[in-house]
């Protein structure tokens, strides 16, 4: 999952130079397709402090589910909805502690 992570994160940066732009897209195209890209987006939005990263896992957690719903079981979607809540509540609750303009 680490590397995963460190992965994303690179990819994420390399798409911000023109010249290395492409290179950082494929990245992040080849992990939204990849078999385990749902536990690695977890992870990144857990652990990793980069927000292009974690938007980008957050991008590819929408996609990952909506490719793989119809394979899980009943408690796997329980459990994906129910992580999904708790990560918009803990965004929810860190920016509320952000001062408002």
């Amino acid at each position: 999952m680490e590397a995963a992570m460190q992965a994303v994160e690179q990819a994420c940066t390399q798409m911000l130079n023109p010249h290395t732009h492409a290179a950082g897209e494929s990245t992040l195209l080849a992990f939204m397709n990849s078999d385990g890209a749902l536990p690695a987006c977890k992870f990144i939005l857990e652990n990793s402090n980069m927000a292009h990263a974690q938007f980008q896992a957050v991008t590819v957690l929408r996609e990952a589910a909506l490719r793989e719903w119809p394979l899980l079981t009943p408690a796997e979607r329980l459990a994906l909805r129910g992580y999904i809540l708790q990560q918009l509540v803990r965004c929810i609750a860190v920016t509320a502690h952000l001062p408002h303009p």
